[in-house]
C-alpha cells in the first residue's frame, strides 16, 4: 500500500508541475523509493557516481535488505532515458556491468567548488599548532572508506627509500572514528613510518584549503 501511495504522489507531482524532465541526482543511494514506470509522462535523467557495490559485493552487499534495494535501483537506472556519469571509468563500468548502451551515457566529470579556484594561501601556521606537520607532505583528502585504498597509500609511502622520504610526511585528511584512525596508525607502524603519518580526522574547509595549497602532491589510489 505504501508503494501505491508513493506512486500516486509522484503522478500528482508530475501532473501539477508540468515539467519536461525529471533528474535523479543519486538514484543508487540506499532506499531509492521510485519505480521508473511512474515517470512515463516525462523524460528522465540520472547522475551515476560509481558501481562500487557491484565491484565489491562482499564489502557492500552483505546485508540482504540493502542488496535488494540496490538491485532494484539498478533496474531503475536501466529504464532512465539519459545517464550522466562523473567519469569515463564509471561510464565504461555501466556499459560493461549493466549492458546499458553507451549512447545513453554521457561522462560529465565532477565540478569544482568556486572557493577552490581562487584561494589565498593562508600557509600552515594554524595547522601546525594542531598537528606536528612539517612543510613537505603528501596529502590524501576525502571520505574514509575501504574503496579509497588508504592502507595501500601508507604501504606505498613506507616503501619509498628513506633518503627520499626524509623530511616528508603523509597526511590523511578525513572524518573517521577513533578505531579507524588507530587502524591506520597501526598500518603506519607496520610500514615503519608511524612518526611520519598524520590522520587529521575532521578539518574545516579553510584548513583543507591550506593543506591543498601547501602539499607536495595529492594521492588518490582509489579502488
Amino acid at each position: 500500500e505504501l508503494e501505491s501511495i508513493r506512486e500516486a504522489q509522484v503522478i500528482n507531482f508530475l501532473d501539477n508541475s508540468k515539467i519536461d524532465w525529471m533528474l535523479f541526482t543519486s538514484p543508487l543511494e540506499y532506499g531509492n523509493p521510485f519505480r521508473i514506470e511512474w515517470f512515463q509522462s516525462v523524460h528522465t535523467a540520472a547522475v551515476i557516481y560509481d558501481l562500487i557495490p557491484l565491484a565489491f559485493p562482499e564489502q557492500c552487499l552483505f546485508d540482504e535488505r540493502y542488496k535488494s534495494d540496490y538491485m532494484d535501483s539498478l533496474e531503475f537506472i536501466k529504464g532512465v532515458d539519459l545517464l550522466r556519469s562523473i567519469s569515463q571509468f564509471t561510464k565504461d563500468d555501466i556499459v560493461r556491468r549493466l549492458g546499458i548502451p553507451e549512447k545513453k551515457i554521457k561522462a560529465i566529470m565532477a565540478g569544482i567548488d568556486p572557493r577552490y579556484l581562487a584561494v589565498h594561501n593562508p600557509g600552515l601556521t594554524d595547522l601546525q599548532k594542531r598537528f606536528p606537520l612539517c612543510d613537505h607532505y603528501f596529502l590524501f583528502a576525502g571520505g574514509i572508506h575501504f574503496k579509497k585504498n588508504i592502507e595501500r597509500i601508507i604501504t606505498a609511502y613506507g616503501a619509498i627509500p628513506p633518503q627520499y622520504r626524509k623530511n616528508t610526511m603523509l597526511v590523511i585528511a578525513g572524518k573517521a572514528d577513533p578505531s579507524t584512525i588507530q587502524h591506520y596508525m597501526d598500518e603506519a607502524e607496520k610500514a615503519r613510518v608511524g612518526e611520519s603519518v598524520i590522520c587529521t580526522n575532521y578539518i574545516s574547509d579553510s584548513e583543507l584549503m591550506s593543506l591543498y595549497c601547501n602539499a607536495c602532491a595529492l594521492v588518490y589510489p582509489s579502488l
